[in-house]
């Protein structure tokens, strides 16, 4: 008798299950979406502070280059300026 009785418990069982399981899948679906977009946006944003790094790095070296060619410029005219008062004290 309990046999027949946990059958048709596990019938009832499945029954009920069908919705829950479609209940599941579905959530489980909306979830992958969500967690989906948010990987695209988070890849895109990545992409986006990726291509700004490489426009900031790029005019790092710029600026770096034109304080380079500056220094020297004044370094020049530093030592041209030195040269002409060493030669200013000997007349």
């Amino acid at each position: 008798m309990s046999s027949a009785l946990s059958g048709g418990k596990k019938g009832k069982k499945k029954e009920d299950d069908v919705p829950t399981l479609k209940t599941k899948l579905a959530d489980e679906k909306k979830r992958t979406k969500v967690l989906k977009e948010a990987l695209l946006k988070e890849r895109k944003t990545f992409q986006d502070q990726e291509e700004k790094l490489e426009s900031v790095s790029r005019r790092y070296s710029e600026l770096q280059e034109e304080f380079d060619q500056t220094n020297n410029k004044y370094l020049k005219l530093y030592d041209e300026n030195d040269k002409l008062s060493e030669y200013a004290q000997t007349l």
